[in-house]
C-alpha cells in the first residue's frame, strides 16, 4: 500500500511538472493563433518566457527614438522642394497588411506599445548601388507614416556624397550640398531626413499630415522627458540632502 502511494505521488509530480513547463507553450500557441506571431501580444509574452524576440531585431533600442528628431527643428540645412516625397513605391498610409502582401515577410521587426496602439518596424533588405541595405517600414496602429533607408558607412560600394548630391537634385535640382546633414521639405508636410553619424547613414522619409500619429508620439516623447527629469530631480535631492 505504501508503495502504492509513493508511486501515485511520483506520477502526480511528474504529470504536474510536464503540465507547469507546458503552460508557456500553450500561452504561446494560443497567443500566436489568435493575435499572430507579430503581434506585441505574442512578441512581448515569448520575450517574458525566452529573454529574447522571436524575430531578429531592425535595431536594438527603442523605436521612438528614431522618430523624435524629425518631430524637433534639428539643426539640418532645410531644403525645400515643390514635389512629392514618397518612400519609394510606397505610399503614405497604407495598411501593415498591405505591405505585406506586397513585399512579403520582413527580415527584421520590432513592436512597442504606445498609447494601447502598436508602433512596428518590419525590414528588408533591398540593392542599391550594387549594394544591399535596410528599408525599414514604420507603421503607428497599423498605418505607415515612415521609412528609412541605412546605410553602413563601410560599404565601399556607396559613395555618400555621390547618394547625398543624387537625392538633392532629384527633389531640388538648382540646389547642391556635401555630404552634410540636411531636411528636405515640401508644402504637404513631408520631409527628407539625411543624417550620417559616422558609422551609419539614414535617410528618412516621413509625413506630418496624419495628426493623430504625430500628436501621439510627441505627447509620448514629451511624458518620458517629463518622468525623465523628475527622476533626475529626485536623485539630486537625494544627494543634495544626504551631503
Amino acid at each position: 500500500m505504501e508503495i502504492q502511494l509513493i508511486a501515485g505521488a511520483v506520477i502526480l509530480f511528474i504529470f504536474t511538472f510536464f503540465v507547469i513547463k507546458s503552460i508557456p507553450r500553450f500561452s504561446l500557441f494560443y497567443i500566436k493563433l489568435f493575435y499572430g506571431e507579430y503581434s506585441y501580444k505574442y512578441v512581448s509574452l515569448y520575450k517574458n518566457y525566452t529573454k529574447k524576440s522571436p524575430h531578429v531585431y531592425c535595431f536594438k533600442d527603442e523605436i521612438i527614438f528614431h522618430i523624435i528628431p524629425l518631430l524637433t527643428n534639428g539643426k539640418q540645412k532645410k531644403i525645400k522642394t515643390q514635389k512629392d516625397i514618397q518612400f519609394g513605391d510606397t505610399k503614405f498610409f497604407i495598411k501593415y497588411s498591405e505591405l505585406i502582401k506586397a513585399k512579403g515577410i520582413p527580415f527584421c521587426y520590432n513592436v512597442f506599445l504606445l498609447n494601447s496602439k502598436e508602433l512596428k518596424v518590419a525590414g528588408y533588405k533591398v540593392s542599391m548601388f550594387n549594394s544591399e541595405i535596410k528599408a525599414l517600414y514604420f507603421f503607428y496602429d497599423n498605418i505607415f507614416f515612415m521609412g528609412e533607408y541605412v546605410i553602413k558607412k563601410e560599404d565601399k560600394n556607396i559613395n555618400i556624397a555621390k547618394f547625398s548630391e543624387t537625392l538633392i537634385k532629384k527633389y531640388c535640382k538648382e540646389y547642391l550640398v556635401d555630404d552634410e546633414n540636411f531636411e528636405i521639405d515640401n508644402n504637404d508636410g513631408r520631409i527628407i531626413n539625411f543624417s550620417d553619424d559616422g558609422f551609419f547613414v539614414s535617410i528618412k522619409y516621413f509625413s506630418h499630415q496624419n495628426k493623430e500619429i504625430v500628436d501621439n508620439i510627441s505627447s509620448y516623447y514629451d511624458d518620458f522627458q517629463s518622468v525623465k527629469g523628475q527622476t533626475k530631480t529626485q536623485f539630486q535631492q537625494e544627494i543634495d540632502d544626504l551631503l
